[in-house]
């Protein structure tokens, strides 16, 4: 994740390996505009510069059939699970960011990513503000629930919102019902 940073709604391949995971750990998963509704979207990036973004996604290892089903950027996941225990009922609901910062990451020997070899390939953009940690923190919350689902009662939401930088995905995501 932290090598290929996806700036706002263009997290196509972020949205991909989200995706996969989640449905191999049996979650409901809704994607695209299911849960995030391109009428709030403040910010919206070019058409053009959209399928740019999905080009590269696939040609980086995205799954094309998640990819192609994303409608105008619509960038964002939410997953639901079930605990099959008795007891109450509640639904709780945790938030992920997924975007990363316009920026360029450094190239000095002494930073971790670049000497370690998995910095961001993509000029201009990095992930200077843990979103790929965001996303990792999520996805092992997925597993650890996926793993005691026979321990808990109630419904679990993961909610994996793009373009938080700027404050740009949140309202969409409210207008679409996810809260």
């Amino acid at each position: 994740l932290h090598k290929f940073p996806e700036g706002g709604f263009f997290e196509f391949r972020t949205v991909s390996v989200i995706v996969k995971y989640l449905r191999n750990l049996g979650f409901d998963v809704q994607y695209g505009t299911d849960v995030l509704n391109t009428k709030y979207v403040l910010g919206m990036p070019a058409r053009e510069e959209i399928e740019k973004a999905r080009i590269r996604a696939i040609s980086e290892g995205a799954d094309e059939s998640i990819v192609k089903t994303i409608k105008d950027g619509a960038t964002a996941v939410v997953a639901t699970i079930c605990g099959k225990a008795t007891g109450e009922k509640k639904t709780v609901a945790f938030r992920f960011d997924i975007d990363c910062n316009e920026i360029d990451e450094s190239k000095s020997d002494v930073h971790k990513p670049n000497r370690c070899g998995f910095s961001s390939v993509h000029p201009g953009y990095a992930h200077t503000c843990g979103h790929d940690g965001h996303v990792a923190i999520g996805l092992t919350l997925a597993k650890i629930l996926a793993e005691n689902v026979d321990n808990f009662s109630g419904k679990i939401k993961l909610i994996f919102q793009p373009a938080e930088e700027g404050v740009r995905g949140a309202r969409a995501m409210v207008s679409a019902g996810v809260v």
